[in-house]
């Protein structure tokens, strides 16, 4: 598979990863770390940068509305 040029860096070092996603919070934001098993996204080799498939970044999205509506409740 030819790899792809990392937006970040620039080099052509994406590949598709898939396995258990893992997001660390910013200290602004309270909580555990964000996990999402079973995804895809690209991973640079060169500079370590993650490229988010849209179809993560809904699973993301979905699981910190939840846990942002269990906190309020």
């Amino acid at each position: 598979m030819k790899a792809k040029k990392c937006p970040r860096c620039g080099k052509s070092s994406l590949y598709e990863t898939r396995g258990e996603y893992r997001m660390e919070l910013p200290p602004n934001i309270a909580g555990p770390t964000v996990v999402v098993a079973d995804a895809e996204w690209q991973h640079c080799n060169s500079c370590g940068e993650d490229v988010l498939s849209k179809e993560l970044e809904q699973a993301i999205n979905r699981k910190c509305r939840r846990r942002k509506k269990s906190t309020v409740a």
